[in-house]
């Protein structure tokens, strides 16, 4: 269960990595762990947990909440399918989807994750902390294997001068 944990939250909080390279118009680098890293433990907590072996799903409901080392991701509800080996395939997570790190936040109300597309889809007027700095738009897309970033609909605003902890 640790490491199907594991992957769950590196999966969903790479898109934390990028943001500061999008923010400064840097060149966005391939996640590097810094969140949700294996060698701490994590906890998931909420009301309630149903998992069917047989079905390779888990549903987390009501106050789910995922932390690991300063890192928090809050949803009312999230179900991750996984493969016969435990491999975390797909993950949706629906309302109040908060991600942090430092000063870093992402809030939507669907996070989507899938493994075979190798993308983490933010929908729900998605809005993207870093510091004072922020993204919003009506979808985020965040390609998991180049680093890349698409915001539909987006707005962008960088505090000059302002420096980013994250």
């Amino acid at each position: 269960m640790q490491s199907f944990s594991k992957s769950i939250l590196l999966a969903l909080l790479s898109i934390l990595l990028v943001l500061p390279a999008y923010l400064t118009a840097e060149e966005p680098q391939a996640p590097e762990g810094e969140f949700f890293s294996g060698d701490k433990p994590i906890q998931i907590t909420s009301r309630r947990m149903t998992a069917s072996n047989r079905e390779r799903k888990a549903v987390f409901e009501g106050d789910v909440k995922v932390t690991q080392d300063g890192s928090v991701m809050l949803a009312d509800w999230m179900e991750v399918t996984y493969s016969d080996k435990g491999e975390i395939l797909d993950i949706i997570a629906r309302g109040g989807v908060i991600l942090t790190h430092k000063n870093r936040e992402i809030k939507a109300e669907e996070a989507h994750y899938s493994r075979s597309g190798r993308t983490i889809v933010f929908t729900g007027n998605p809005v993207a902390r870093d510091g004072q700095s922020l993204v919003k738009g009506s979808k985020m897309t965040y390609h998991i294997d180049d680093g890349r970033s698409e915001v539909e609909d987006s707005t962008v605003i960088i505090q000059p001068g302002k420096k980013n902890d994250g």
